[in-house]
C-alpha cells in the first residue's frame, strides 16, 4: 500500500496575519481588497476554463475554499462569495 498525504496551506490567512504584524492603516479595507482581488482571479479563471473540466474543477475548489475562509474568518463580507 502506498501512503499518501496531503498538506493544505491556508494561504488566505496570511492576509490577516499581515494585518496583525504590519498593521496597515485601514485593516478592513486592506483585507477586503486582497480577498476581492483573489475572488476576481478565481471567477475569471472559472469563466476561462468552463470547457476544461480538470482545470475548472481546480478553480472550483479554490472558490469553495475562498467561500469557506470568508464565512469562517471574515463574517460580514457576504459579497465576497464565489459562485461555483
Amino acid at each position: 500500500m502506498i501512503n499518501r498525504w496531503c498538506s493544505f496551506v491556508n494561504y488566505l490567512f496570511f492576509i490577516i496575519e499581515k494585518c496583525l504584524t504590519d498593521e496597515p492603516e485601514n485593516k478592513n479595507a486592506f483585507v477586503k481588497n486582497k480577498i476581492m482581488a483573489h475572488r476576481a482571479a478565481v471567477i475569471r479563471n472559472l469563466e476561462k476554463y468552463t470547457n476544461d473540466f480538470g482545470v475548472f474543477n481546480n478553480y472550483s475548489r479554490v472558490g469553495n475554499y475562498c467561500n469557506y475562509f470568508c464565512n469562517n474568518f471574515l463574517n460580514g463580507y457576504p459579497d465576497l462569495d464565489v459562485k461555483t
